[in-house]
């Protein structure tokens, strides 16, 4: 069997997942994925704080002519080094997962924005011989059960069965 190491990150949060055989007590093994690793981005805790309150909130004065003068704080560039920064992170601990997995198979799940972001950090960090699978969703918040069934009905992960109390005699 392949083994799959699985990320599912938006800009808050990433989380990794690695696709292996459970072997339940009678000894049959069963696919199962299991979350390894949470990693949060501590730079988007502050998104609800308004780090730019002054710059923003009061008036600016006008210059001699009468006209007022327009004031670039930066924050744009400054929320895209973060997401960028935090795709670094992203993609150092998702090899390190994945290696200790020693997984074959990577799916990257995120959102078009954080995707954008995660592919020139994937191109150069991980290593040439790992499959790389992207899937534009994010689905950050699923529980792990929801994201392998997402994952299965996908296509990507194949079916583990019924579970094992499920099955007839």
């Amino acid at each position: 069997m392949e083994r799959y190491c699985i990320l599912v990150a938006d800009g808050t949060r990433a989380r990794f997942f690695v696709y292996k055989e459970r072997v339940w007590e009678w000894g049959e093994p069963r696919p199962r994925l299991t979350e390894q690793a949470d990693l949060v981005n501590p730079e988007h805790a502050l998104a609800g704080v308004d780090v730019y309150r002054e710059a923003r909130s009061s008036a600016h004065p006008a210059n001699s002519s009468g006209h007022h003068t327009a004031y670039d704080d930066h924050r744009d560039d400054n929320r895209r080094e973060g997401r960028r920064r935090f795709a670094r992170r992203v993609v150092d601990r998702l090899g390190e997962v994945a290696k200790g997995a020693r997984a074959e198979h990577l799916v990257v799940c995120a959102g078009p924005e954080l995707m954008g972001v995660l592919r020139p950090e994937l191109d150069r960090g991980l290593h040439p011989r790992l499959r790389v699978e992207e899937v534009t969703r994010d689905w950050t918040q699923l529980s792990t059960e929801d994201l392998q069934g997402h994952l299965v009905r996908e296509g990507i992960l194949r079916d583990p069965g019924p579970p094992p109390d499920q099955l007839s005699a």
